[in-house]
């Protein structure tokens, strides 16, 4: 029987056939692995709504001071509030 140490991780080969422990590690890295995965998934949706956030609110910008539209900006800009509460990326209060 040998063992091998893989980052602080020890487990036995018995011949041909790994322990059942190291089973349980790999299931265990796996596991871990899947959580990563998934809140990679969500902050990356969450940087996406944050992006269109602030693009929308700097052409709101270029606008105004592109063409004067003080009301018509104004208007984009309480889009870009509400679009910001929806996607819960900015609270009712903040502005």
């Amino acid at each position: 029987m040998r063992h091998m140490t893989i980052n602080s991780w020890v487990f036995s080969i018995n011949e041909d056939r790994l322990h059942l422990s190291s089973y349980r590690w790999v299931l265990s890295l796996l596991t871990v692995l899947v959580g990563l995965l998934r809140n990679l998934a969500a902050r990356t949706i969450r940087f996406c709504y944050s992006f269109f956030h602030q693009t929308l609110m700097t052409m709101a910008d270029s606008f105004q001071r592109a063409t004067g539209e003080n009301e018509m900006c104004e208007d984009m800009r309480d889009f870009c509030r509400y679009f910001a509460e929806r996607m819960q990326i900015m609270h009712p209060g903040d502005q």
